[in-house]
């Protein structure tokens, strides 16, 4: 009985073996190349104060009461002031002022979207979160 229960495991081991082997193997061929000069960048922060902001703002964005989003707004400015490398509240700060500027008169609001969309692609181009803001 160990014996078969030792051959189980052994027979498994080199299946699971030939499995890793396998998907590196499928790893290695689909790796994909960056476009020149775009590092592959993080969208996150080591400043926690910064990410505490983040998460209150899309926490605020998801709540957007009544389609208030200066309170997400706020909150990624503040994450953007704490961490002015931070494409991530750059791209959100983008989402949240162009939905204030779209049910709002203030003219200066898509412009203030697309600085903020801008810096976004800037800080990190391999991120999909700025062109999509």
């Amino acid at each position: 009985y160990v014996e078969a229960i030792l051959g189980l495991y052994l027979a498994f081991g080199l299946a699971f073996q030939v499995q890793d082997d396998i998907a590196g193997q499928v790893v290695a061929a689909l790796k994909l190349e960056l476009a020149p000069g775009a590092a592959a960048t993080s969208q996150r922060t080591a400043n926690v104060a910064a990410y505490e902001q983040y998460l209150i703002g899309r926490q605020a964005y998801e709540l957007a009461l009544g389609f208030n989003y200066r309170p997400a707004a706020e909150a990624f400015q503040r994450a953007t002031e704490l961490d002015p490398a931070y494409a991530a509240a750059h791209a959100e700060l983008a989402m949240a002022r162009y939905n204030i500027s779209a049910r709002d008169t203030e003219p200066t609001g898509r412009q203030q979207a697309l600085a903020a969309a801008e810096r976004a692609v800037a800080l990190a181009p391999a991120q999909p979160a700025g062109y999509i803001a």
